[in-house]
């Protein structure tokens, strides 16, 4: 029977454990964010997200997200992508309450649809 101290220990193991992994994930998602987001917290941006599209915010945040590929044939694959979360910028120049958040792919879409009216 094990004793409450040996309980403690492995709980505190499980946690330093937890604690090592969740530092390892922030810095991976730190890193993906560094190299393939274009965007940084506090820049103000022309928005690319479905509802107010084309319109002028301030981004708060970027966060990681990961979704099903469904076009592999691999299911279990899951996709890493960004997602970018910030304030709309009202008629007087500054942050209002209405917010957006726009993805890694909304992005890429906007910026090919921009491409080929260029062409």
């Amino acid at each position: 029977m094990k004793t409450k101290e040996n309980y403690q220990r492995e709980y505190e193991n499980y946690c330093k454990d937890h604690d090592e992994r969740d530092e390892a994930q922030k810095k991976n998602h730190q890193q993906y964010i560094k190299e393939y987001c274009p965007f940084k917290p506090g820049e103000e941006i022309q928005i690319y997200g479905y509802s107010y599209k084309g319109k002028r915010g301030i981004i708060t945040g970027i966060t990681i997200f990961f979704y099903q590929d469904y076009s592999s044939s691999d299911w279990s694959q899951k996709i890493m992508s960004y997602k970018v979360h910030g304030k709309l910028i009202n008629k007087n120049g500054k942050p209002g309450n209405n917010i957006f958040s726009f993805t890694e792919e909304d992005y890429l879409r906007q910026l090919k649809e921009e491409k080929g009216n260029d062409q």
